[in-house]
């Protein structure tokens, strides 16, 4: 199955490997729910784009359009109107089945509610991707290994969901995000679930991990107190950046 290349936008990203080129791009995205006097416009004629390695917080409050834009730019809803590219992609121009790709193997997704199997371990559930993948098992066993080292777990492996702490759960979340070298992590409402100390300490290791990786993250949250993580923070305010 081929990839579908994206149509010149109104300003062409400059999308590559190079420091600085342009990752992710929202093109006058609009998303309205609904028809007739009950429609509501989530989002609003939004532009905006992301480079690589930047972590960037979308802020705002409950019901501002924040989610709304994660789905679109991960695929997993379409715009009203507008564009969405990610890594030089029209996301809104793809087949069901190539955005499932898509998120396979370029873009990653961090839930507030850690969305980790039960039944399976912290080394178990951060393997899932790479399972899918089909990832020969001794490689897929070194890389667990390293992941959970990365998100300071190492010795925690064995552990099921349950006897780990919310942070802990989280990092385990974000390993398996990092599972198959996503070049985009889109975290919704990653710390609405913890405390301030543990969240701020979960922001930053998302901010160490984008710039270590060089992995583009956008962080969706209502929480003022991260926008100083950030490298760059965007408000949204009624659908509207």
């Amino acid at each position: 199955m081929a990839w579908r290349r994206a149509a010149p936008a109104r300003f062409e990203p400059e999308v590559g490997e190079a420091d600085g080129a342009t990752i992710v791009l929202a093109d006058a995205v609009t998303r309205t729910f609904g028809t007739g006097q009950a429609a509501v416009a989530a989002l609003r004629g939004v532009s905006f784009e992301v480079r690589r390695g930047e972590l960037v917080a979308i802020c705002g409050r409950s019901g501002s359009g924040k989610t709304t834009l994660l789905n679109i730019l991960a695929g997993l809803d379409r715009p009203t109107s507008g564009r969405a590219f990610v890594t030089g992609l029209e996301v809104t121009a793809m087949s069901r089945d190539e955005q499932l790709r898509l998120r396979r193997e370029r873009v990653s997704l961090i839930f507030q509610s850690h969305a980790l199997l039960p039944t399976l371990s912290a080394a178990e559930n951060v393997s899932v991707p790479m399972r899918l993948a089909k990832v020969a098992p001794a490689v897929r066993e070194r890389r667990v290994a390293a992941l959970l080292d990365l998100v300071g777990l190492d010795g925690k492996g064995r552990k099921r969901p349950h006897e780990l702490s919310g942070g802990e759960q989280q990092r385990v979340g974000i390993a398996r995000a990092l599972a198959n070298d996503a070049a985009v992590l889109l975290a919704d409402e990653p710390t609405g679930q913890l405390d301030s100390q543990t969240a701020r300490q979960i922001m930053g290791m998302i901010r160490s991990i984008a710039h270590a990786e060089g992995i583009t993250a956008i962080v969706a949250t209502h929480d003022r107190g991260l926008m100083d993580i950030a490298d760059r923070v965007l408000t949204i305010r009624d659908g509207r950046m």
